[in-house]
């Protein structure tokens, strides 16, 4: 799917720098393609069974295509730019390269991305160049780069409430357990998985957060059950970053607790559901999630803290 570059805001971020690469003068974006990343089915087939039997299916990477048109000021500018594009999208093993989208209709896309192949200078005529490459993205799906957070804590003070509001509201007690409703990517029928990042805060024992929609939850109470005090903390790592291919519940001191974890919760498919998701209910979802969180032996810096973007498969 190649889309009009006319009112495109592109940038490239990477190792602490960020670069224009649509200023419509020196460097004008001419093509690029955010098209939904290939899908695969996974299927079994029995002896003599006609046909196939479908068991689910995943996206694969993404590759996008991107052209430039660089037009130097003078010979001097022309190298200049040359060597800019060359610097973000230089070998490097394991940091991709940010690109931001914001488009004509104001929604905000981003993608980790690494050169695949050849950074192509072509078509030259003294100051001015044409430029392209294929890019990957591990991660295929792409992203609003605004962190998203759900706050799970008691009440501090006097007065104000925890945002999001919290159902029903906390009113002290040595006991946490809290539900937030929230609508994920407001609803967006492009939208896709989220895998959250969590961070448990103590003093807390026992801890368990739930997605309610999903019927999935993490669940911290087996073989004596995890117990946290002042300052410590863990954090559950269900995206997988950066391999893609590990999930994590580390504590502060970096060491894993998995040895809490109760045989019946979903460290892999923890997630929160997408419009149109099919699920264990037989319903569709509408992008609501009811998520729970609990547990006990907590005082006024417990918290228990959701991280996360929203994602979608295309645009």
């Amino acid at each position: 799917m190649k889309l009009d570059p006319s009112g495109v805001s592109l940038t490239a971020s990477i190792a602490g720098q960020t670069y224009n690469l649509n200023d419509g003068a020196r460097i004008r974006l001419e093509v690029f393609d955010l098209a939904m990343p290939a899908a695969v089915r996974i299927t079994q087939r029995a002896p003599a069974q006609n046909g196939r039997s479908n068991l689910s299916g995943l996206t694969r990477e993404r590759y996008i295509d991107l052209s430039w048109t660089l037009q130097g000021i003078d010979l001097t500018d022309y190298y200049a730019l040359r060597i800019k594009i060359q610097e973000i999208f230089r070998m490097r093993e394991n940091v991709p390269v940010t690109l931001t989208f914001i488009l004509p209709n104001g929604a905000i896309r981003s993608l980790d991305v690494y050169l695949d192949g050849m950074l192509l200078f072509d078509d030259r005529s003294h100051t001015m160049t044409r430029v392209s490459g294929t890019f990957v993205a591990d991660d295929p799906r792409l992203y609003d780069p605004n962190l998203r957070q759900i706050l799970f804590a008691l009440l501090k003070g006097s007065g104000g409430l925890p945002i999001p509001f919290t159902i029903p509201v906390p009113i002290g007690g040595s006991a946490l357990d809290n539900i937030v409703e929230f609508t994920y990517a407001n609803g967006d029928r492009l939208a896709s998985s989220e895998f959250p990042l969590i961070i448990v805060n103590g003093p807390i024992d026992n801890p368990v957060v739930e997605n309610l929609t999903t019927q999935e939850k993490i669940d911290l109470s087996a073989n004596g059950g995890l117990s946290l005090g002042e300052g410590e903390f863990v954090v559950i790592d269900l995206s997988g970053f950066p391999r893609r291919d590990s999930k994590t519940i580390r504590n502060q001191d970096g060491d894993s607790v998995t040895q809490f974890l109760s045989t019946d919760s979903d460290l892999n498919g923890f997630h929160f559901s997408w419009a149109g998701e099919l699920l264990p209910n037989g319903t569709y979802s509408t992008g609501l999630n009811r998520v729970r969180a609990f547990g006990s032996g907590i005082n006024l810096n417990t918290s228990i803290n959701f991280r996360y973007y929203d994602r979608y498969e295309g645009i």
